[in-house]
């Protein structure tokens, strides 16, 4: 009794298209707040089994009084997306994708200040010692290139060569 999850978004997203270039974009502003955390158990899962929900209330230090209100893991305040290509004289396009996103809230674990009122398990999973989503780890951004090379094949047909790079800065931030 009394577990909640709210979740709140608004989202503004802008398109421009000139004679030989695009560009798309997005930012979404969201809070995801509440005292238990979907786990999302089930055949396609997101490997946080068991970390969530399914423990709430699972003896001293999983309850929900027990530092469970605050922002979840799912929380992603700031989200930018942006994707653009230009269209180059030589019968070709470079593109770019560049998304940006908050950090994932955390919060540390302990069974320590409840072992006077165990029983308990031997792991600090779930067990709460300050407010849920109280930290956040860094934020994240990344940008994936594109060059598409176009060959006229005769009239109808066309032969491309696509080279593609992923996260271009080898930006590497973790989350669990």
């Amino acid at each position: 009794d009394g577990a909640y999850t709210k979740y709140q978004e608004a989202t503004v997203e802008a398109e421009w298209r000139g004679q030989r270039a695009f560009v798309r974009g997005s930012y979404t502003w969201s809070k995801y707040w509440g005292n238990f955390d979907q786990d999302n158990t089930g055949l396609t899962n997101d490997a946080n089994t068991f970390i969530g929900s399914s423990l709430t209330a699972d003896g001293p230090g999983r309850q929900l009084w027990n530092f469970r209100d605050g922002r979840l893991r799912g929380d992603r305040p700031h989200m930018l997306k942006l994707y653009g290509f230009y269209q180059l004289n030589w019968n070709a396009s470079v593109g770019a994708f560049m998304y940006a996103q908050s950090g994932q809230p955390w919060e540390a674990w302990s069974r320590i200040p409840y072992i006077p009122i165990g029983p308990f398990d031997s792991l600090d999973d779930g067990m709460y010692v300050e407010s849920a989503g109280s930290r956040r780890s860094d934020s994240h951004a990344q940008v994936d290139l594109n060059y598409t090379q176009r060959f006229r094949l005769g009239g109808r047909y066309t032969f491309e060569v696509l080279a593609d790079l992923y996260n271009a800065f080898d930006k590497q931030t973790g989350y669990s």
